[in-house]
Parts: structure tokens; C-alpha cells; sequence
């Protein structure tokens, strides 16, 4: 039973060591420190190249822009074909227009520029032939970027809840370890009490049945006769019977305090432990109520 519960507990050391060698971002402190803007100017698109909006996506990759982009075209236009969302519905302007996408990763800069441009039968819409489509193209491109890096943002809450619903875990099988330890040692100790008067009630009989083999020794100078004898090998077999029982009392003794010593080591442990995590999680919450910050600070 008590191996089972140093296996159990070792078990969950080294899970929660897994769980703390994950790496963590440097600074914990987190602030949204950056600004969204809208920059023009002409982009490259595959072949051509239009006059583009752009914006940056932060904390991400230019897979998941992509996605996202696609997932607020989806509804809005016939079809989006090879980064370009065709005949789309859009705030921009009056008429479908084209939507061509560009999604590049700056991975020394922790963000993706996404750029788009608007063309409508074929022409880019700019700010010299469209101004009243350029400012819509502008309040547009703002939008989605908070929109997406609220996004962004949002699954980092999620990813943070996760592991930290991981650790509350960890943390209450640490508790439930720690009862198991408490009730080991309780019951260790019972244990070890019994034994010990058992010790002490064999003892005692041990020394009254010595001075029935000793007389019956005495006698042995002279022909025993058969009652003698059978009486002399019950008091012989019940000694033999009553040290053995000694013996097994001693090294139950043993066992007991052996057991009692490596749970006290393991509840020591524990303690370690659980104080350990409590801080890693004070950590995580406030982190994650840094990123909750961060999102409503997004605009």
C-alpha cells in the first residue's frame, strides 16, 4: 500500500516538473504597448502590384492571419480563391469588389503585416480616384486588426486557462497525496503501537513457560516418563512457537518505522512541492489577468 503511494506521488512530482519545463514567455508583465495603424502605399500581390492597406498582427504567424482573414471574408464574399476574396460585399464601397490579401511573417518583430487591396473592375481603390472608398478602407482595416489581435490574444487566455486548470490539478492530487501520506503515518503509528505490546505480551509468556522447560530439564537426570516427556515437547514446540511469533512482532516493528519514515520524507517532499506550485500558479493568474487586460486595451 505505502509503495503505492510513493509511486502515486513521484508520479505527480514529475508531472508537474514537465508542466514547469515548459518554456515561459521572459517578461510576465504583459502590457499592450503597441498601436494600430493603417499604413498605405503600394503592395505586391503575387504578379501585380496595387495600392494596399496594412496593418500588424502581433504574437502570431502568417498561417493563423490567413485564417483569420479568410474567416471574415467567408460570409462576405462568393468565394476566396489563392488570397483573394472575389466579388465581396463590403463596407468599402458600394459595389462587390475584389479583396486581395498578402499575409507576411516578420519573425524578428513578433508580428504578421497583413495588406490588402480593394479593386473594382479591376482598379485598385486609392485615396486620389475613391476618397470617400479610402476612408471606409481605412476604418475597415482598423477594425479587423483589433478584431484579430483581440483574437490573438484571446487564445493565449485560453491556452494560459488551460495549463492553469492543469495545474489546479496537479495541485489537488498534491493535496490528496498528502492525505493518504497523513493517513499512512496514522496508521503506520497504530500499527507500530500494537506490535510493540504484542512484543511485550510475548515476552511475558516466554518467561513464564522458561521455568517449566528448565524443571523439566532438571528431571532429565532421570528416566522421563512418557507423560514427562510429551510435556517437555509441548513446552519446547509452544517457546519455539512464542519466539518466532517475538520475531515476526520485532521485524513487523521494523517495517512499521521504515514505513513511517519514508512518508515522512514524502510528506516533506510534498510540502516542497505544493509550496512550489501554489507560486508557479499565483504566477499564471496574474498573467493571465494581465492578457484579459491586454485584450480590452486593444483598440
Amino acid at each position: 500500500m505505502f509503495r503505492y503511494l510513493i509511486l502515486s506521488f513521484m508520479g505527480i512530482m514529475l508531472l508537474t516538473f514537465s508542466l514547469r519545463s515548459q518554456e515561459m514567455p521572459a517578461n510576465p508583465d504583459l502590457r499592450w504597448t503597441q498601436e494600430i495603424e493603417v499604413q498605405t502605399g503600394q503592395e505586391r500581390f503575387k504578379k501585380e502590384t496595387y495600392y494596399a492597406y496594412s496593418v500588424k498582427i502581433w504574437n502570431t504567424d502568417d498561417k493563423s492571419v490567413r485564417k483569420m482573414w479568410e474567416a471574415e471574408l467567408k460570409d462576405l464574399s462568393e468565394k476566396i480563391k489563392r488570397n483573394v476574396a472575389l466579388n465581396a460585399q463590403l463596407p468599402v464601397y458600394s459595389e462587390p469588389v475584389d479583396m486581395h490579401a498578402n499575409q507576411e511573417e516578420r519573425r524578428n518583430n513578433d508580428y504578421v503585416t497583413l495588406s490588402a487591396a480593394f479593386l473594382y473592375k479591376g482598379e485598385a481603390l486609392n485615396p486620389d480616384n475613391y476618397p470617400e472608398a479610402h476612408r471606409h478602407a481605412l476604418d475597415m482595416m482598423h477594425a479587423m486588426a483589433v478584431r484579430m489581435n483581440k483574437a490573438v490574444v484571446e487564445e493565449q487566455i485560453a491556452e494560459r486557462m488551460k495549463e492553469l486548470e492543469k495545474e489546479h490539478k496537479d495541485f489537488k492530487k498534491l493535496e490528496r497525496e498528502q492525505e493518504k501520506l497523513i493517513r499512512s503515518i496514522d496508521q503506520n503509528e497504530k500499527r507500530l503501537h500494537r506490535a510493540e505490546k504484542e512484543e511485550k505480551r510475548l515476552e511475558q509468556k516466554i518467561k513464564m513457560q522458561e521455568p517449566k522447560i528448565e524443571a523439566l530439564r532438571e528431571s532429565a537426570g532421570a528416566a522421563l516418563s512418557e507423560e514427562e516427556q510429551k510435556r517437555l515437547e509441548k513446552a519446547r514446540r509452544k517457546l519455539a512457537k512464542l519466539e518466532d511469533q517475538l520475531n515476526r512482532a520485532k521485524d513487523k516493528q521494523r517495517d512499521y518505522r521504515e514505513d513511517i519514515q519514508e512518508a515522512e520524507k514524502a510528506l516533506a517532499e510534498n510540502k516542497v512541492e505544493r509550496r512550489e506550485l501554489e507560486a508557479e500558479i499565483d504566477g499564471m493568474e496574474r498573467r493571465l489577468t494581465d492578457l484579459q487586460q491586454m485584450k480590452l486595451d486593444i483598440e
